[in-house]
């Protein structure tokens, strides 16, 4: 039995999705402050209250020169239920990237794609291709969060209005088609600017590795292993026959997996990080290079018992 065998190699396995909640802070952040800023917004009613005036966005005011007009949106809501469903998404998605990106990158990421989407729909305005670029709402980055989650985990199932499953993948694209729907059949409208410029970048992010925060000009690994959480699974070699016969086979593989780990201590080590990254968000986070890496492993091991 190779590594690609074994059960905890599955997809989707709850123990997966169960472990490695770690980054709240920044999630219960932008839930609690948003939660409370919609509740000072109906402060004396909507029409009288200032933090709705100072806030909304306004491509024209934004070209004006009020510029924080470009994140002040991100707090604002139309009802409880627009709210409730941007911050369940970031409950649920956010808490879970802040995990794999670290919770400063995930608070700049969502703060970005915010400032971004409704930049797009300033450009447009400017263009006279939206006249009426108006508007409120967290639609950009929550949508942004929706799509980088579906990047990672295309395969994850999600009910859809709490009834109906459906892969994570799915959903998204809903988004995306719902939002051109509404362009074809309306013209050109803010909330779909927002969201598609929101995906579009949570794509690129993905596509090219981006990180917001630290040393963001060296590029970093893909979706690594929340540091707070220790790995579930290793792999071992505890008699030294073993490890030769491992660094053997590696060799005679090495044309195989070119540009991989040179000495069998450095692919042990690769080997137990990927599998904890399974162990930890499941096999639909791998990258292509990580899957290599198993299958390798997978089959040096089944040499090893033959």
């Amino acid at each position: 039995m190779g590594i690609m065998d074994r059960d905890y190699y599955a997809e989707g396995r709850k123990a997966s999705w169960d472990r490695g909640w770690g980054g709240w802070g920044v999630v219960i952040g932008i839930i609690v402050v948003t939660s409370v800023t919609f509740l000072l917004q109906h402060v004396g009613g909507v029409g009288r209250n200032p933090l709705l005036a100072w806030g909304y966005f306004d491509g024209r005011r934004v070209l004006a020169g009020e510029v924080w007009r470009l994140l002040t949106p991100l707090l604002l809501h139309y009802s409880i239920w627009h709210v409730f469903a941007n911050m369940l998404v970031v409950y649920w998605a956010g808490s879970r990237l802040s995990a794999i990106h670290g919770q400063a990158e995930y608070g700049a990421y969502y703060a970005l794609t915010g400032v971004l989407g409704y930049a797009g729909a300033t450009g447009l305005t400017a263009l006279g291709v939206l006249p009426a670029g108006v508007g409120i709402g967290a639609n950009p980055a929550v949508v942004a969060s929706l799509v980088l989650f579906a990047c990672h985990f295309p395969r994850q199932q999600v009910l859809l209005l709490f009834l109906l499953p459906l892969p994570v993948w799915s959903i998204a694209l809903l988004y995306g088609v719902v939002d051109l729907l509404i362009m074809l059949g309306g013209g050109w409208q803010t909330t779909a600017v927002v969201d598609l410029v929101g995906a579009g970048f949570a794509m690129l992010y993905y596509r090219y590795s981006w990180h917001l925060t630290g040393r963001w000009w060296l590029p970093r690994r893909r979706a690594t292993s929340s540091p707070s959480v220790r790995p579930a699974l290793r792999v071992t070699t505890p008699r030294e026959s073993d490890s030769l016969l491992l660094e053997r086979d590696t060799a005679e593989e090495s044309a195989v997996t070119a540009g991989g780990p040179s000495t069998a201590v450095d692919f042990e080590a690769e080997v137990d990080r990927v599998l904890a990254k399974v162990s930890q968000y499941g096999q639909a986070s791998l990258t292509a290079e990580e899957r290599a890496i198993l299958f390798q492993a997978s089959e040096l091991y089944k040499k090893r018992r033959r």
